[in-house]
């Protein structure tokens, strides 16, 4: 599977509710260049229970769940992708298992030690690295151990400003009731207390400082300075950090 990783592309390019993934096998990238300037991208919506075999390089509509047969172009092998998913909250959590039909490996789709949550109103994507692949440090792909650890490009939603809270308690892997918290008091302008940022300080670690910073600064933007500075001294930081230091983080992870 090393030689032969696929890209996976999460894309809102209709409708805010529409996720759309592509795959795109990347062992031969001339071939791939060629066959996909070939090749209209078309949705797949009706895989229902039975597995449908697609071509690398067309889109599939991810609402259409069920366990979708992917034909492997170059080495004539099988890859079977399951999606599951809950909606809650105006928000898709989507777990997604690739087995190799031959040697029936499951590569997990995490953000950081926790499945992937996609938020709907905004743009995410992941992929797994390979060889000769650029823009990482866009893209934030790692690829270790049969297991893919994925981090979204866009942390921050576009759309109203408690958005932006929720999105990034989302990547926090907050709970419903955590989550539902941090919405009510990030929308009346209420400080934490002091068990969630407890909760908060757990469930991060030092690959996960820029997402706190992250959080920190949206919420510095919707002028809740003191919950930004609460978030930051539970993050371990001690202090807010100036805006170059941040932009500096951000830029090097």
């Amino acid at each position: 599977m090393t030689k032969e990783c696929a890209i996976l592309v999460f894309s809102d390019r209709t409708v805010a509710s529409t996720l759309w993934v592509e795959i795109v096998e990347c062992k031969n990238k001339e071939a791939l260049l060629k066959e996909r300037s070939k090749k209209e991208l078309v949705p797949i919506t009706n895989t229902e229970s039975t597995p449908i075999s697609i071509r690398y390089g067309q889109k599939l509509d991810v609402r259409a769940l069920g366990n979708i047969c992917i034909a492997n172009y170059y080495t004539r092998r099988n890859l079977f992708i399951k999606f599951s998913h809950n909606e809650e909250r105006n928000r898709l959590r989507f777990d997604v298992e690739i087995l190799e039909a031959e040697k029936r490996a499951i590569l997990e789709f995490r953000l950081g030690n926790t499945p992937v949550h996609v938020c709907p109103f905004n743009a995410y994507r992941w992929l797994i690295p390979h060889e000769s692949s650029h823009h990482e440090k866009e893209r934030h792909g790692i690829y270790k151990n049969q297991v893919l650890y994925l981090k979204s490009l866009n942390v921050l939603a576009e759309q109203v400003p408690c958005d932006k809270v929720t999105a990034l308690a989302i990547e926090l892997n907050l709970s419903n009731n955590e989550l539902k918290n941090l919405q009510e008091k990030g929308k009346k302008g209420y400080d934490l207390t002091l068990e969630t940022l407890l909760l908060w300080r757990s469930k991060c670690n030092q690959q996960e400082i820029v997402m706190v910073n992250e959080l920190a600064s949206a919420l510095n933007e919707l002028s809740l300075n003191k919950l930004a500075l609460a978030v930051l001294e539970a993050s371990g930081a001690n202090r807010p950090l100036k805006r170059e230091e941040f932009n500096e983080m951000k830029s090097c992870d």
